[in-house]
Formats: structure tokens, C-alpha cells, sequence
């Protein structure tokens, strides 16, 4: 069953009652830090039927999980007017998914001066994780050319459990040209434990506003004076 939704169960006996049978019912956890709250709880077989239902909510916490089992089992009963009774299958495991709470990855758009030295993306998850994610991660030329205006990188980010933001760091050089502003991608790749939501993350690098003394260049003529 899904985190969040509600789980049917029946109670049945070969035989109707003559008087309401009383079923004592107990939840438990099976696996630590099941999203269900142990309890133990009385289902009554009404007289003349041969069946009751009854209900178990789960807890849908927005935090990605390995699968949880769960126990429902009965453990007592009273009346029903029989002279003995054979407790059959008296225990159902019940496995709980989380695929809706699996974290999306994101990673935002940065714009600098050349100045600035580095470049650095956030890269973020929707939600928190029990389980470790990870996401490789590469640089890709757009107008902007690595080993020029930009240092290559790529790499493997790791989040590890209930961390949701991680960052990429990438070297940027300044040059002497007046140019117009030129990009390049950082794109994610092969996600484990969340699924790529937004691809790339674009950088824009700008001439900066007040060149430098790095950003000027000396124009001399030599020759014989005499």
C-alpha cells in the first residue's frame, strides 16, 4: 500500500455467530519507524453475519523511505456462542511504498562578473530522504569555452540521509577581451533515490562593470631610435 492511504482488512469466520464475537485486533510495527501508530483495538462480528471490516490508516510523513512492513494480528477474542475456535490465518504483513515522497532534484541558474574566481550552483531536493541520493553531475560549452572562459569540472554529489541541499563549484577565468556575456550548462545526470526534475543549471559569465588592472593590456612600440 501506498504511504498516506488507508488499508482495508476483514475479519471472517465459516460460521455466523449466535451473539456478537468480539475480536481483539493488534497493530505493531515490523520494521523501525513504521508510519503507523501500534495499537490494539476490539472489531466486533455482529450476530448472524460472517464478516466485519475494518480500517488502518498510515502516515504520510513527505520524507522518503525504504519500504516499511507492518503487523495486524489478532490476539483475543470473545463470545460468539461457539464451542471451539480455530484462529486460522491470524496475521497480515502489510508493506508500505513511498514512491510519491521520492525527492525531485533541482539545480538553479548563476550569473557573475569574471571577476568573481568561482561560479557556485545549489543543487536541492524537494523533500528530505531516509536513504542517501546521489547525482553525477558535468559541464557542457555553450557560448562560453572550458579552458577559456571557464574550468571544466564534473563530479558525483552525494546527500546524505535527511540533507536537501548540495553545491557545485566551478572556477571561472577572466580575460582581457571585451565580450558579451557568455554561458555554459552544468547538467545532472543518473540520479539513485530521487528523480532529475530540472536538468541543467545555466551560468552566465559578464565582463565585469570596472575592469581591472588584470584586464588591461599594454600597447608599446620598439625599434632602433638612432
Amino acid at each position: 500500500t501506498a504511504e498516506g492511504e488507508s488499508v482495508t482488512y476483514t475479519l471472517s469466520v465459516t460460521n455466523a455467530p449466535l451473539v456478537d464475537m468480539e475480536v481483539e485486533v493488534t497493530i505493531s510495527q515490523v520494521t523501525t519507524n513504521g508510519d503507523i501508530v501500534p495499537a490494539v483495538t476490539s472489531v466486533t462480528i455482529p450476530a448472524g453475519q460472517t464478516s466485519a471490516t475494518f480500517m488502518v490508516d498510515n502516515v504520510n510523513n513527505d520524507i522518503y523511505e525504504n519500504l516499511e512492513e507492518y503487523s495486524v494480528a489478532i490476539t483475543n477474542y470473545t463470545d460468539g456462542g461457539y464451542e471451539i475456535v480455530d484462529l486460522g490465518n491470524s496475521e497480515v504483513i502489510t508493506t508500505i511504498t513511498d514512491e510519491a515522497d521520492k525527492p525531485k532534484i533541482t539545480i538553479n541558474d548563476v550569473s557573475v562578473d569574471e571577476d568573481a574566481g568561482t561560479m557556485t550552483f545549489t543543487v536541492a531536493l524537494s523533500n528530505q530522504s531516509e536513504l542517501p541520493v546521489t547525482v553525477n553531475f558535468h559541464t557542457v560549452d555553450g557560448t562560453a569555452t572550458a579552458g577559456l572562459d571557464y574550468e571544466q569540472t564534473s563530479g558525483s554529489l552525494v546527500f546524505d540521509p535527511f540533507v536537501t541541499t548540495q553545491t557545485i563549484t566551478v572556477a571561472i577565468h577572466d580575460d582581457f577581451i571585451a565580450e558579451n556575456p557568455e554561458t555554459f550548462k552544468v547538467v545532472l545526470t543518473n540520479a539513485t533515490n530521487a528523480t532529475i526534475e530540472d536538468e541543467f543549471g545555466l551560468g552566465v559569465i559578464a565582463d565585469e562593470l570596472t575592469p581591472g588592472v588584470e584586464d588591461t593590456i599594454v600597447v608599446s612600440l620598439s625599434g632602433d631610435a638612432n
